[in-house]
């Protein structure tokens, strides 16, 4: 089967994925009855960057959505949950497209950077203005500026963070382990806490 795509009536199409399904969710208060609206789903981020219907299982590459069109939507579109909603508590987030309410629960950050494209070779020796070149990605397609001077890790969960293109969102989000391993650990300095990038060391930050 095909899945309906976020926007009814919408120009983009859906792709082959699991059907959503309603999950159960608390029960809206009388005062509340005639909110959310009907069409509301709910999603899962993991901290791979991948977005899943919240009731999936298993959670892997197959059963990820994977439109990039569809996830550019879902992300650009993408605010925080009004506290006075009944379902903010476990949903921070929410994406609204018409009458759709799309909520999202982030394992960790509700944005995370899934690749990094390099302007030129990251071992090599370039300007700074070329440096400026390099982008993260998140969302489909997406991509923000990366700055290898900005590169933070969580001191407990040795996760690493940049500053996010969303700061409404989040001040940093999390750049996910296959990025890091590719591009920031094969010159990492544990001992040192730094990296070489273009031909420079940076130090790496520790979000307190």
């Amino acid at each position: 089967m095909v899945r309906p795509f976020l926007c009814v009536g919408g120009v983009l199409r859906g792709e082959a994925a699991p059907l959503r399904r309603y999950v159960v969710a608390p029960k809206l208060p009388k005062q509340a009855s005639s909110y959310p609206p009907p069409r509301t789903y709910f999603y899962h981020l993991d901290v791979h960057g991948k977005l899943f219907l919240h009731d999936t299982w298993p959670r892997n590459i197959t059963t990820c959505y994977k439109d990039t069109r569809f996830l550019n939507l879902f992300f650009r579109q993408l605010q925080p949950t009004l506290s006075q909603d009944c379902y903010s508590s476990v949903f921070p987030f929410n994406s609204l497209c018409g009458k759709e309410v799309n909520y999202l629960e982030p394992a960790d950050t509700p944005i995370v950077f899934t690749d990094l494209i390099l302007a030129g070779n990251a071992h090599s020796h370039e300007t700074s203005t070329r440096r400026a070149l390099d982008k993260l990605v998140w969302g489909g397609t997406l991509t923000f500026d990366f700055d290898p001077a900005q590169v933070w890790v969580h001191p407990e969960t040795g996760y690493v963070y940049h500053p996010s293109p969303n700061t409404k969102l989040c001040k940093f989000a999390l750049i996910s382990s296959s990025t890091v391993l590719r591009h920031i650990a094969p010159t990492l300095d544990v001992e040192k806490a730094q990296f070489q990038w273009n031909g420079e060391t940076f130090p790496i930050s520790t979000i307190s």
